[in-house]
Parts: structure tokens; sequence; C-alpha cells
């Protein structure tokens, strides 16, 4: 059973400007959390870096790190529009309760968030191996990636 004082965090890569399934489904879900008297925000990586309020829905754009730690710290249940790695172990960490609403085929897609930072791990995979939480972030991206190739076949 959920309490209304709970606080819902949906990430989803996608959101307006775009218009896609995804943003529709992100936009009915947090309008539907939010008559039902939920606190709800919303982090996306589209648009320009910065922080809204649309329809008593804080919209937070292009986040930091640090920032989407910060958020997913301070919420409740974490609902993924789509995989992110990020997302997914800053909730495991934080013990937060997570939903994962798959939308679409490819694990590895850039909504998936593992296209996005392959450069990023390309460039770090030296030094992500020497410690845990390097170790989970290296095989979570290779795991993701194995899992969408054999998904295809």
């Amino acid at each position: 059973m959920l309490n209304k004082d709970e606080r819902f965090l949906i990430y989803s890569y996608s959101y307006y400007p775009s218009i896609d399934g995804v943003v529709r489904h992100t936009d009915n879900l947090a309008k539907l959390l939010i008559t039902k008297g939920y606190t709800v925000q919303i982090i996306t990586q589209m648009g320009n870096k910065g922080i809204e309020i649309n329809y008593k829905v804080i919209i937070v754009r292009r986040p930091s790190i640090a920032l989407l730690s910060s958020f997913i710290f301070y919420h409740d249940i974490i609902h993924m529009q789509g995989f992110n790695i990020f997302v997914y172990l800053f909730a495991k960490l934080f013990r937060e309760r997570i939903v994962w609403y798959h939308h679409n085929y490819d694990l590895c897609s850039v909504g998936g968030g593992s296209s996005i930072y392959k450069g990023f791990f390309k460039s770090l995979e030296p030094y992500l191996r020497k410690n845990l939480v390097g170790i989970l972030l290296w095989l979570s991206f290779h795991i993701s990636r194995m899992i969408a190739k054999i998904d295809k076949k």
C-alpha cells in the first residue's frame, strides 16, 4: 500500500519538447499520481539544463551526476521510463524502490543510456576496474550490450 506522503521520481530520457509515446506516458503517469495526491518530479535529458515547474510537476533537465544522486536519495519511489545505469545504481545504493518500464527494444539505445556514455566508459575503462563501483558500472555496461546483441539475434 502506498502512503500519500511518498515522493515519486520519474526518470525519462525523453520529455517535452520531444513528442513520442514515452513522453506521453511519462506525462500521463505524472498527472495521474498528482491527482491521487502524490509529489512528483521528472528528470530528463531533453531540453536546456535547468529546473522548471509545469502542472505541479518539477522538471529537472540534464542534471549533473551529483544532482541526480541527491534527487534519487530524496525520493521514495524511482520510476525509470527506460533503463539508465546511473539512476539504477544510485537507487540501489540508497535502497529506494525502483519501477522500470521498458518502452523500446534495444537496451543500448540512447534512452537506455548506454550509448550516450560509450565514449565515457571507453576512456575510463582502465581506472573503473580498480574499485567496486567502477567494476559494477563497467560490468553493467557490458552486460547490457551483450543482452542487446543476444536479443537482436
